[in-house]
């Protein structure tokens, strides 16, 4: 059981597997919303720009379909002259709408970085040899990934043939009347006619690629979700694994504590409590400007303290409530707090009138 649910994947994903997705392309992404937002601006300008676009497009279907047009174009009608008539006709329309397609596609671009910020990467052009695999093909066929595709297309497609059909219904009893009317007249009706159907599918398409959106973004989260060894190895990681880091401590601990008793020759005293806290204080005029601990410890280490000192010939003082206090307040190779120059030089003074008094008696 207990290996069953590790295999799950339950926690979010953390900040390196979402940069690491990043770099491999897998981000938020709805094509829908690029799409929609181009073809919302596309028939926003014409919409925006309809007088002007109107008197170019009217201009261009009058110069083709003019009567003069046709008869001097007819007199030399060959192939070459066909295709001639089709290439001006087709650069003539390009000059009115290339302006209009270029900001829709500029627009649509600039949306897909909105969603994805500033990406490049290769790696999503990278061949996948997996994909060959025909078991992993029917796989992704039939995958729920699929399913939703497919349905998301089909719901758009039926979106827009509601609104197709409904717009042509009402338009309908409409038609008649325009093929009587002059193509001076009747274009921009066909014109108007198409550019509030456009409309409406844009809005269509909007709803479509917001929802579009929404359902990428839990798909992509739910993608990068990750199991609990997987959280716990990208911590081990980033961190270091508990138990090497655990080794490092102890070994500079060991380090640590090999200097501070390779010091304790420099010792004038070792201050007790008796048995539980062991502090090594040093004091040269010339060198000092206050008194410096060179070594403490807790029990065992106080122990060991209390050895080096009896091996150097270091002296030994019992003083429960300044040892306590230079343990808590001082560190290695700091200067004794000034509160408690006081109680030390007694002890100082103390213990140099021990040496003293060893001195005279050996003398």
């Amino acid at each position: 059981m207990s290996g069953q649910g590790s295999g799950e994947k339950t926690e979010k994903a953390t900040k390196k597997k979402k940069e690491k997705a990043r770099e491999e392309g897998k981000v938020v992404r709805s094509n829908e919303l690029s799409i929609a937002a181009s073809v919302i601006t596309l028939f926003a300008v014409i919409l925006v720009g309809w007088k002007h676009f109107m008197q170019n497009a009217s201009s261009l279907m009058v110069k083709y379909l003019s009567e003069n047009y046709l008869v001097s174009a007819s007199k030399n009608l060959d192939a070459a002259a066909v295709r001639n008539v089709f290439l001006s006709a087709a650069l003539d329309g390009l000059r009115i709408v290339w302006p209009i397609f270029v900001l829709a596609m500029l627009v649509g671009a600039l949306v897909q970085i909105l969603q994805t910020g500033f990406l490049v990467t290769g790696k999503t052009l990278m061949p996948q040899l997996n994909r060959l695999n025909p078991i992993e093909g029917f796989k992704r066929i039939f995958s729920l990934r699929s399913v939703v595709e497919m349905l998301k297309a089909a719901a758009k497609i039926a979106f827009l043939c509601v609104v197709v059909y409904g717009a042509f219904q009402s338009l309908m009893p409409e038609f008649p009347s325009l093929m009587s009317m002059e193509v001076s007249q009747s274009f921009p009706k066909l014109m108007q006619t198409a550019l509030t159907l456009a409309l409406k599918m844009g809005a269509v398409l909007a709803v479509v690629a917001a929802a579009d959106y929404l359902y990428q973004w839990w798909r992509n989260e739910k993608d990068l979700m990750m199991t609990k060894q997987e959280v716990k190895e990208e911590f081990k990681q980033l961190e270091g694994d508990p138990k090497i880091k655990g080794q490092i401590r102890a070994r500079q601990r060991q380090i640590s504590r090999r200097r501070m008793m390779q010091r304790m020759k420099e010792a004038d005293v070792v201050i007790t409590n008796p048995t539980h806290f062991a502090v090594a204080v040093r004091y040269k005029e010339k060198e000092d400007k206050a008194p410096l601990v060179l070594a403490k410890g807790q029990d065992l280490v106080a122990l060991r303290i209390r050895e080096k000192a009896a091996e150097y010939g270091i002296e030994v003082v019992e003083n429960r409530p300044v040892a306590q206090a230079l343990y808590k307040n001082c560190e290695i190779g700091e200067e004794i707090p000034k509160d408690l120059y006081r109680a030390v030089a007694e002890i100082l003074v103390y213990v140099y009138q021990m040496k003293n008094k060893a001195r005279g008696g050996r003398a």
